[in-house]
């Protein structure tokens, strides 16, 4: 150009570049919830949106409070790097690769959930001047909250000052129930008392696999039905269910140890407070023995009673147990004693007898044992059976028991007997037998009482009239002894829980 210098005319002519498009991301989080306490893995989504005339290669992404991100990969490997800045954000960017306009990367999280956390929005940003569509995304936090949990809990039956086998073990879970596997402890045990006691619980050092914390020396002592509580700081407590804690337990033709039948200084069987015994060589029904926990409480000094309990893992177990109650005075009328023995086999959850009876004699002076084996199956109403015998039997009629079914025997021609079916519980309990059952004899008699001691008038109101006692009077015997006074000694057959007193 030559000639005036050139000028701009008029000046509002001077150009503009309009930016007609525009860089922006998504980003999308999946699974949307979480349990408290939980490790999820969770998947990022970085979206390169329609529009976009330019890719990214560098991203950042930073958790809610609560969360931690302990790893995390991009999905598909790649040239990615991820790198890790405090307080838990991270950043995953590459050199060689990008996400391109309509592109998306995807990240791997691996997250650990605090028990505290709550539902939070994710921060994030993209290098390269992209801009957020939207708002970054939340994770919520599900209902539900980190607790223990036994694992195992207590056993029904636990022996006073023994280790509990099988060990109890404690383990966190998160909101959802699944085991945190972090869970270190520590755990803290209460004791609580349903009847009896009091106790106390020693739990000892826990060896922890897993997150489970297992405790091989806790100790109960104390008897009594209990519950136990675990605890551990920032989680919910777990309560387990009711267990029994017996003084000892029993094989098959042990003694009851005299630490738990005899008050000191009672030795001899004439002392009053006197009380000794053993379980029977055989169970009732004849089934294998087995170990049971049981008790013993001796109160003829205080309430003239006692008390043997144990644990129904073996129902069928005997027991024989000899007591010298305190002297009683003789009716002066009579000069006989104006007492009774009353037992009891049924009690509340306090461990109180719901029904007293009179002690009823047993039908012979002996315990429980085999007369031999069924020698075919029996359907529930059979009265023709075949025994195999291997003892002696008494005259007839006499009681025999198959499993938990009395019988009748009536008639015996060798191995072959006739028999009234059920006869221990009004005919509801005759049953199928398969042959080889064992079957036993029973010293149980029938109660004949129709009422409870007190009552003799109205409808029977005891509930065992004509059902087979648990507890009957093997032996009895008084004695005069100075003060005009008598001295009494008791000997019971015990097949279900027992309690034994005398009563004026």
């Amino acid at each position: 150009f030559s000639g005036s210098t050139f000028a701009l005319v008029p000046a509002s002519s001077r150009l503009t570049t309009t930016i007609t498009s525009v860089c922006n991301y998504s980003l999308s989080m999946f699974p949307p919830s979480v349990a408290k306490g939980a490790t999820p893995t969770l998947t990022a989504t970085f979206s390169n949106l329609i529009g976009s005339t330019k890719s990214f290669n560098s991203v950042t992404l930073t958790p809610p409070t609560g969360f931690t991100i302990t790893t995390a990969s991009v999905v598909g490997g790649g040239t990615w790097t991820v790198s890790t800045t405090p307080p838990g954000s991270v950043t995953i960017s590459s050199t060689t690769s990008a996400v391109s306009p309509n592109g998306s990367l995807g990240v791997t999280l691996q997250m650990s959930v605090a028990c505290n956390a709550s539902t939070g929005s994710w921060g994030s940003t993209v290098a390269g001047g992209f801009s957020l569509s939207g708002s970054n995304p939340s994770t919520t936090v599900t209902a539900g909250a980190c607790g223990v949990q036994f694992s195992p809990p207590p056993p029904s039956a636990v022996i006073s000052g023994v280790a509990v086998t099988p060990a109890v073990g404690v383990k966190a879970v998160d909101g959802s129930g699944g085991t945190i596997t972090s869970f270190t402890g520590p755990v803290t045990f209460t004791l609580n008392t349903v009847s009896g006691g009091p106790g106390t619980v020693n739990a000892g050092t826990a060896a922890n696999t897993g997150g489970v914390l297992t405790f091989p020396t806790l100790t109960i002592t104390g008897t009594g039905t209990f519950t136990l509580t675990a605890s551990s700081p920032g989680y919910l407590s777990a309560t387990s269910s009711p267990f029994t804690v017996y003084d000892g337990d029993l094989n098959c033709g042990e003694p009851l140890n005299p630490l738990f039948t005899m008050p000191t200084g009672v030795v001899p069987i004439a002392n009053t407070g006197y009380a000794a015994g053993s379980r029977s060589t055989y169970n009732k029904d004849g089934s294998p023995c087995i170990k049971v926990a049981y008790d013993f409480t001796n109160n003829i000094s205080t309430t003239k009673s006692v008390k043997l309990r144990w644990d129904i893992s073996q129902r069928s177990a005997a027991f024989v147990y000899t007591m010298t109650w305190q002297d009683e005075l003789v009716d002066s009328g009579t000069g006989t004693p104006t007492g009774r023995t009353k037992v009891a086999w049924e009690f509340d959850p306090s461990g109180n007898p719901l029904y007293k009876v009179f002690g009823v004699a047993c039908l012979s002076p002996y315990l429980p044992a085999p007369y031999g084996t069924l020698g075919a199956a029996i359907d529930a109403t059979q009265v023709g059976i075949t025994v195999n015998t291997s003892a002696t039997l008494p005259a007839v009629p006499f009681p025999a028991a198959i499993g938990s079914e009395r019988i009748q025997v009536t008639a015996v021609d060798v191995s072959n007997w006739t028999v009234v079916r059920g006869t221990g519980n009004l005919g509801a309990d005759a049953a199928v037998h398969l042959a080889g059952a064992v079957v036993m004899s029973t010293p149980l008699p029938i109660d004949p009482n129709q009422y409870l001691p007190g009552t003799t008038s109205g409808s029977p109101n005891n509930p065992y009239y004509r059902k087979q006692a648990q507890v009957c009077i093997a032996d009895e015997a008084w004695g005069a002894v100075p003060g005009g006074m008598v001295r009494f000694t008791t000997t019971v057959f015990d097949i279900g829980d027992g309690f034994v007193d005398r009563d004026f």
